[in-house]
């Protein structure tokens, strides 16, 4: 009996995802395999690599249940490569998992399904259900600001932390920090948890339009569930430093105007290097003004930006890290809060319905 899959975008997408996850090993050597469970009533694909877990549905048929498994990640290039919207055939045959499509034949090796590890969840903890679209959102407005190989391990994750009637989601490496917040439908016990970055990438994976996402907070993992697919993820160890902490609170405040400061940004960039900052300077009359030099006698500078506010400032600031800042689509305007050239500033965009900031440290000129 044979399963029918759909060669599709959404079905090589999560074809994709899952052979990002499996990586086998010497002593794992079967988490380089998915474990494809068919039946009438739809197919799904699971992979695990011991520290993640992904299962998601695939499009096709089959009329009698069947399981087994195949190399992950040749499965996923066998299906790119195949032409689109055909259809993929799979049977076992003398323990191997015969693929067609058209006039393309295939041999995979299957091990047997009982030697398939499946992990288990320990511990009972908070459940929250967000609208999977904001949930994109958020993480994708946050995510830049994730640490990228910090000795201090706590950084190089996203903190997701439920208290207060919200979801907040945070994410710093020492120099800025990105933080949105939603609103829970109900109120929950407090919580919190750090998601390794691989684990985010995969959340936005699950985030399907008009869907709602369902967080599991456990004792050592966190999973995402949206309808049949869900995501199983080991947590960074150690509690997320006091974000609170390191906002500012300042009074004075600049109104700029995101889509032109974002095009300014995209030339000052150009200059831009990791020990040198680009000077923002507001004139105290309305103006803005961004500048940089470079290396080797190099300079540019975007003059004249529209920012009302009245209280000058003179700083050093990362471009890239501004431009982060005010990168997420929705983003039309922002408020810039600031104190002195020494002070770390808020910036507050406008143009989503919920909570979003973002802070960014000083820097030398």
């Amino acid at each position: 009996m044979s399963t029918t899959l759909l060669a599709t975008k959404p079905n090589l997408d999560a074809l994709k995802a899952l052979a990002r996850i499996a990586r086998g090993n010497d002593t794992t050597p079967l988490s380089a395999f998915m474990l494809v469970r068919a039946s009438p009533d739809g197919i799904s694909a699971m992979v695990t690599n011991g520290a993640m877990t992904l299962s998601r549905s695939l499009m096709g048929s089959n009329k009698e249940p069947t399981t087994f498994t195949l190399p992950a990640q040749k499965f996923a290039a066998i299906a790119g490569a195949l032409p689109g919207d055909g259809e993929i055939s799979a049977r076992i045959v003398d323990s191997r998992v015969e693929l067609r499509c058209g006039k393309s034949r295939f041999h995979l090796v299957s091990p047997p399904v009982s030697d398939f590890p499946v992990p288990e969840v320990v511990g009972a903890g908070h459940t929250v259900t967000v609208l999977a679209e904001e949930l994109r959102t958020a993480i994708e407005s946050v995510v830049p600001a994730i640490g990228r190989g910090d000795f201090r391990m706590l950084l190089n994750g996203m903190l997701f932390e439920v208290g207060e009637g919200r979801l907040t989601l945070v994410a710093t490496n020492g120099h800025r920090m990105h933080l949105a917040s939603l609103p829970l439908p109900d109120k929950t016990g407090a919580c919190q948890a750090i998601l390794p970055p691989n684990a985010v990438t995969e959340v936005l994976g699950l985030c399907s339009d008009d869907a709602t996402i369902e967080i599991g907070f456990h004792l050592n993992h966190m999973q995402f569930t949206c309808g049949a697919d869900y995501l199983l993820s080991n947590l960074i160890d150690g509690r997320f430093p006091d974000y609170r902490k390191v906002i500012p609170k300042h009074e004075a405040s600049a109104q700029i105007d995101v889509p032109v400061l974002r095009r300014a940004l995209d030339r000052i960039k150009i200059f831009a290097s990791d020990t040198r900052g680009a000077q923002l300077a507001l004139d105290g009359k309305g103006k803005l003004r961004l500048s940089i030099t470079g290396e080797y006698g190099n300079d540019g500078a975007e003059d004249s930006i529209p920012a009302a506010h009245s209280i000058p400032l003179t700083t050093g600031l990362n471009p890239a890290y501004l431009s982060d800042a005010i990168s997420p689509k929705w983003a039309d305007g922002a408020v810039l809060l600031y104190g002195s050239p020494s002070d770390a500033i808020v910036i507050g965009l406008a143009g989503w319905k919920h909570q979003f900031s973002a802070v960014i440290m000083p820097m030398r000129m």
